[in-house]
């Protein structure tokens, strides 16, 4: 039986760019302040990454065992936009979650700024998310088709299969516009997913910074800017000794923020032994997803642009003859650039 479509659950609690707004400006770059929900604290979202290294498509050491793997768009077999709007559709409920925040004033339920869902099968469905400041447990839902074609596609192109089952469960974070982000946290839960999990994450939409900082330097941190259709995976020992968060955007006037879809598979039933992973590409393959090439008399049309064209200018269009027109012979005389005058003369 199909499952039926509720809609978002949304949160009766102040959003945090309620809190956010009324901050001062930062005093060194006069930019905005964010709240980092889990210190509690407000923070200058440009000071704080204006010295993060820029990450690469690969293999990236952090140091001491945490490993991050960017497999850069193209190992998917679908379209990214149209899965996309699969899972806007697929997933029943999109939730808008509370966190208690401990400020020094006092606690305050504080709605999180994005729609979270949690999908599962088998063992996993027995088994509630929960971490310290969230304030109801998330329970799993059945995992729809569409997630679990994903996770087939992430687990070939990490392990080398379709049928391994490596992940039961996923989380789910829609990141509505520029304002929508999360704070710094780990994935540490061990009860869980044991002592250093393995974390495969998929960008679907829009381009969004995914910042992995080390808890022993916190001021040393890498940059991944994910893109549409991205896999990265985090392993070793990245969730014990590292942070990561989703950065807000401050684009322009002129620039609007789509959406973002990121799923998170993980791993809950470890009965069974994990295989080795790939060394993903260095290099990003061409995006097999553009549209297709022009037909060849619009690229005829397209050839013939002045040299300093306007903004406005539009190639003409160059419509080829049909074979009864290009049949049709001119008239005996036919002259194209005669005038009217010298039609009257031959009257």
């Amino acid at each position: 039986m199909a499952v039926r479509y509720k809609g978002p659950q949304f949160s009766k609690n102040p959003p945090t760019r309620e809190l956010e707004k009324h901050q001062h400006k930062c005093e060194v770059c006069n930019g905005k302040k964010y709240l980092d929900a889990a210190a509690a604290v407000f923070r200058c979202e440009r000071c704080e990454v204006k010295d993060a290294l820029v990450g690469e498509p690969g293999r990236t050491d952090l140091g001491g065992g945490a490993v991050v793997d960017w497999h850069a768009a193209g190992w998917l077999t679908a379209d990214p936009d149209l899965l996309f709007g699969d899972l806007e559709a697929a997933i029943p409920t999109w939730v808008e979650a509370d966190d208690r925040v401990a400020f020094p004033e006092g606690e305050k339920l504080i709605a999180q700024p994005r729609l979270v869902a949690y999908v599962a099968k088998g063992l996993a469905m027995g088994q509630t998310y929960s971490y310290p400041g969230l304030e109801e447990p998330l329970k799993p839902e059945e995992m729809p088709p569409s997630v679990d074609g994903i996770r087939r596609r992430v687990e070939e192109t990490m392990f080398g299969s379709l049928d391994l089952n490596v992940f039961d469960s996923a989380h789910l974070n829609m990141y509505r516009g520029e304002h929508d982000h999360v704070s710094w946290h780990s994935d540490d839960d061990v009860a869980l997913y044991g002592n250093d999990p393995i974390i495969a994450s998929v960008s679907l939409g829009a381009t969004r910074r995914f910042v992995v900082r080390t808890t022993a330097s916190p001021s040393t941190m890498t940059n991944f800017s994910l893109e549409n259709g991205d896999l990265l995976v985090m392993h070793g020992a990245t969730q014990r000794l590292c942070e990561h968060s989703v950065r807000k955007e401050h684009p322009n006037w002129k620039v609007t923020i789509k959406p973002r879809i990121n799923l998170t598979f993980r791993r809950i039933d470890r009965s069974k032994p994990l295989p080795p992973l790939r060394v993903p590409g260095t290099e990003r393959p061409p995006n097999k997803w553009l549209p297709v090439p022009l037909p060849p008399h619009r690229q005829a049309a397209a050839s013939i642009a002045p040299a300093a064209a306007p903004l406005d200018w539009h190639p003409p269009l160059v419509v080829p003859p049909s074979p009864r027109t290009a049949a049709r012979a001119p008239p005996p005389g036919w002259n194209p650039n005669a005038s009217p005058s010298d039609a009257l003369a031959r009257l």
